[in-house]
């Protein structure tokens, strides 16, 4: 199953380290920040090195636009969403826990 890891706030400094890291670990970014044209050159970096990200323009402030963005993330990129609507999720695909990770901090079981 194809791990995703969401960053939200994937500034120009930590945010963009944290979302390097994950890719080098094999797992699909998605980069959020407010302004998506700044989130171009960290995407560009990822892919040219063989690794999948995306970016999206989010204003983490607003909760409609946080939850419209897991919703986007679970319906189009990760699979685990998808898997526990149908009624499919196992034990195993939560292995390894599910982080979100903020500028606020790491959140993680």
């Amino acid at each position: 199953m194809e791990k995703v890891a969401l960053i939200i706030g994937a500034g120009d400094a930590i945010g963009s380290a944290i979302a390097r890291k994950f890719s080098e670990r094999g797992l699909t970014v998605c980069a959020t920040r407010r302004n998506e044209d700044k989130l171009q050159p960290l995407i560009s970096e990822i892919t040219a090195a063989g690794g999948k990200a995306h970016g999206f323009a989010c204003d983490a402030r607003k909760e409609d636009a946080t939850i419209a963005l897991f919703a986007n993330i679970e319906k189009n990129i990760g699979e685990l969403g998808q898997k526990a609507r149908d009624g499919k999720i196992t034990i195993e695909d939560l292995q390894g826990g599910t982080f979100t990770i903020t500028n606020g901090g790491i959140y993680g079981s």
